[in-house]
């Protein structure tokens, strides 16, 4: 959340033996130009949207903080959350988000008509990182659709893409066909041509039963995420040499930074680490 208070409250953010840090945004940046400042290289991280945070229910410019402090203020491109902004049409859609920085969700169909169409991303592609981001939530609330499908069919465009761009990891370019006769092609927000690497994130975490199917289903891929995030409570693991499932708690006040390491000759797992900050 939007928690108070200043860098030199939390002396060094990336000694996890220091359990007296506590923030939200601000620390999440923080542990990132570290991490950078380091040497770890580049990261990315997509935030909660705050609905409920109290600043945000008792500032006068309300949802639009979110855009002004997560995107204005730290530079992060989008968001991975719950729709509740969608059916509020309270909500001025022009202040509350910008051209790049918007929802991310994978399984969700807006009509063309809506006014958070234009903003909705159902892939989102992270130039710094290389990364290209599928958001998963559960079936169970309107415009939703099957999480597996759509995830099935973002996994191929994005193979398909890097088929395209001769990524010399995929194999054969024509693996990767795209049907979107049931899924249409994810929205982007790329603007040159390299390599991809898929990561997933899903953010539903009642939806267990869901979460195993998709996990499954990606690792059975021929193009497997790099990374499969989910909110399910367990250590890194490295699945096939070439997929990181980790989870964390939802309801804890953990901060999780995990940084992983690619083989630059056939992008397989070199090393993984996971920090907390408790």
């Amino acid at each position: 959340g939007f928690l108070p208070g200043k860098i030199t409250d939390c002396p060094d953010p990336t000694d996890v033996t220091d359990a007296s840090c506590d923030g939200g945004a601000a620390a999440v940046a923080a542990v990132m130009r570290h991490s950078e400042e380091r040497g770890d290289g580049p990261g990315f991280y997509y935030p909660p949207l705050e609905e409920h945070d109290q600043f945000v229910m008792l500032h006068p410019k309300g949802l639009e903080l979110n855009r002004l402090i997560l995107h204005d203020r730290f530079g992060w491109n989008g968001f991975v959350d719950g729709i509740s902004w969608v059916e509020d049409d309270r909500i001025d859609s022009s202040a509350m988000f910008a051209p790049r920085f918007g929802p991310i969700m994978t399984n969700l169909i807006l009509e063309t008509t809506s006014k958070w169409a234009e903003f909705l991303r159902h892939v989102h592609f992270d130039e710094e990182t290389s990364t290209a981001l599928i958001a998963l939530y559960g079936e169970d609330q309107p415009g939703m659709r099957p999480a597996v499908r759509s995830m099935v069919a973002a996994l191929d465009y994005i193979a398909y893409l890097n088929g395209q761009a001769g990524c010399f990891f995929l194999g054969n370019n024509d693996d990767a066909n795209v049907d979107y006769e049931d899924e249409p092609p994810p929205t982007t927000t790329m603007s040159n041509q390299r390599c991809w690497f898929p990561v997933i994130n899903f953010a539903d975490a009642a939806q267990v039963e869901l979460a195993s199917a998709c996990l499954r289903a990606a690792l059975e891929h021929p193009h497997p995420p790099i990374l499969f995030y989910t909110r399910r409570i367990q250590i890194p693991e490295i699945k096939n040499n070439r997929t990181v499932v980790v989870g964390f708690d939802p309801n804890g006040k953990t901060l999780s930074h995990l940084r992983v390491e690619i083989d630059s000759t056939d992008s397989s797992i070199k090393n993984v680490t996971l920090d907390t900050i408790d």
